[in-house]
């Protein structure tokens, strides 16, 4: 998996923890637990450091382009 640019999926905050807590605030603190948040609108489980929301951004991206890749095909 390389890393590559998604249209429409972009992760919010650069990882920074997103609570769903009616204001959206990203917390700053890059150790707080919270969910990534991509700009699709799809949430991560909670995670608990900025470098396992971007694990899992990539992967959300790669399993986005292989839908994709599965329905041209």
């Amino acid at each position: 998996m390389r890393n590559t640019r998604v249209a429409g999926h972009a992760l919010q905050a650069e990882g920074r923890p997103y609570q769903p807590n009616g204001e959206g605030a990203h917390m700053r603190a890059p150790w707080y637990i919270g969910y990534a948040l991509c700009s699709c609108g799809a949430t991560s489980p909670e995670l608990d450091s900025d470098a396992s929301r971007k694990r899992w951004h990539k992967v959300h991206k790669h399993e986005v382009t292989a839908a994709t890749a599965g329905e041209e095909g």
